[in-house]
C-alpha cells in the first residue's frame, strides 16, 4: 500500500502543480530523446539476458516456493505489476527524465539508480544495515544504472519492465512448464 501511495499516487499529485510545458522543454534539451528504435534496445536485452542466466557471472537463483504452481503465477503477475511496471515508471520515465531537465543525464541516472537501490534495502534482509546497505548498493545500484543508461539512450519504457521482470521473475515457474 505505501509502494502504491509513493510512487504512484504521489507523482500523479505533483502533475496537477507542476507546469508540464517547461519541463517538457528541458527534458528534451538534456537527455538522448531522438530516433530511436526497437532493435538497439533489443539487441541490448538479448546479450543481458544470455550473460544473466547462461554465462558464470551469472547471477540467478533457483528459490523453491512452497506454493502450488497456479498461486505463485499469480502471485508472480502481481509482483510483477506492481515491482516491474509500477517501479520503472517511477524511478526511469518519471523521475529519471525530471532529473535530467534539472541537473543532466549522468548525474540523473546516478541519483535514481542510487534511489531505488535504497527502496530496495528493506527486501535484501540481514541482521545489520549495512551488509543489506553494501549488498543493494552493488547489486540493484548496477540494476539501476544499467537500466537508467537504456531509459536515457532509447527511451523504451518496455525493454525496462522485460528486463526488470526477468530479474524478479520466480525460475521455479520457467522450470514447471517443463
Amino acid at each position: 500500500m505505501i509502494k502504491l501511495l509513493l510512487i504512484l499516487i504521489a507523482p500523479i499529485v505533483m502533475f496537477f502543480y507542476i507546469k508540464q510545458s517547461s519541463m517538457n522543454e528541458n527534458i528534451q534539451k538534456y537527455s538522448y530523446l531522438r530516433n530511436n528504435t526497437w532493435l538497439m534496445p533489443v539487441v541490448v536485452t538479448i546479450v543481458w539476458i544470455i550473460f544473466y542466466f547462461f554465462t558464470l557471472i551469472g547471477v540467478t537463483s533457483s528459490t523453491q516456493y512452497n506454493m502450488g504452481f497456479f498461486t505463485l503465477l499469480l502471485a508472480a503477475l502481481f509482483s510483477f505489476l506492481i515491482n516491474s511496471v509500477l517501479e520503472e515508471l517511477f524511478y526511469r520515465v518519471w523521475l529519471q527524465t525530471r532529473l535530467e531537465a534539472l541537473i543532466g543525464t549522468w548525474p540523473a541516472i546516478i541519483i535514481s539508480s542510487l534511489l531505488w537501490a535504497v527502496w530496495h534495502m528493506a527486501i535484501m534482509g540481514g541482521d545489520s544495515y549495512n551488509v543489506p546497505l553494501s549488498t543493494v548498493m552493488v547489486n540493484h545500484g548496477v540494476r539501476g544504472l544499467f537500466l537508467g543508461f537504456l531509459w536515457a539512450k532509447y527511451r523504451n519504457v518496455w525493454i525496462l519492465i522485460i528486463i526488470h521482470g526477468i530479474i524478479n521473475w520466480p525460475t521455479q515457474l520457467i522450470t514447471g512448464f517443463f
